[in-house]
């Protein structure tokens, strides 16, 4: 297949606009790159600007706790203490023991 006078004529024509087409492929990533950066910018740019609500910390060894609140924990400690020996001397009453009865074992016999 043999190209024609004509067929020339007609590249030579559409040379230029081929040419332009193939820059701006070459061109494109470069554009669309540009493009990403300067949204990631915007996006940055209005994070930086904007107020952010605060996330409440969980407990770990970065937390840090106040005095007044380890004092009442003692306190509440001291309060289940009392309430635990209150309970015992409870079940202690609650055990019947006759007053005829010594608490001495006469082993000899």
């Amino acid at each position: 297949m043999s190209i024609l006078p004509i067929d020339l004529q007609t590249l030579f024509v559409r040379l230029g606009q081929v040419g332009k087409e193939q820059s701006a492929i070459k061109n494109a990533s470069v554009i669309q790159q540009e493009m990403q950066g300067s949204e990631i910018a915007k996006r940055s740019q209005e994070q930086n600007n904007a107020v952010n609500q605060t996330k409440k910390t969980s407990e770990g060894p970065d937390t840090v706790k106040d005095k007044k609140e380890k004092g009442e924990g003692e306190k509440n400690k001291e309060e289940s203490k009392e309430q635990d020996s209150d309970k015992q001397q409870k079940k202690k009453n609650n055990v019947y023991q006759d007053p005829d009865l010594g608490t001495h074992i006469n082993i000899t016999g």
